[in-house]
């Protein structure tokens, strides 16, 4: 019963971290959806929301809402190479994807 009781828990703890969508990429003034901020979000939403929450605000070791265009270079390093608990992409991604999600943490979130 307690294995249960604890397997539930763990379970709805989970479910709870994922909950919720990574921000929607917005419209710009001429209608159309940013194609490579709609591939950031989508890299954010499948690799970096777990960790993060969907908002980037979850851990405030690494509140990514609190970048801003100053920090681009250094951020996408530390996306690439990693950082402490931060794990390297840099093989998982493609240039244009590491390139995609950066600028959406850094414009959207």
């Amino acid at each position: 019963m307690c294995r249960l009781v604890a397997a539930v828990f763990a379970i709805s703890l989970t479910a709870a971290a994922c909950a919720g969508s990574a921000p929607e990429v917005p419209v710009g003034a001429d209608g159309t959806i940013d194609p490579e901020l709609q591939v950031g979000r989508d890299v954010y939403a499948e690799n970096c929301k777990s960790c993060h929450g969907a908002n980037g605000d979850r851990r405030s070791d690494s509140d990514l809402t609190k970048l801003d265009s100053d920090d681009i270079d250094s951020f996408a390093d530390i996306v690439s190479n990693g950082l402490r608990r931060m794990p390297a992409f840099a093989a998982a991604f493609t240039d244009e994807q590491l390139d995609a999600v950066v600028r959406y943490s850094i414009e959207v979130l």
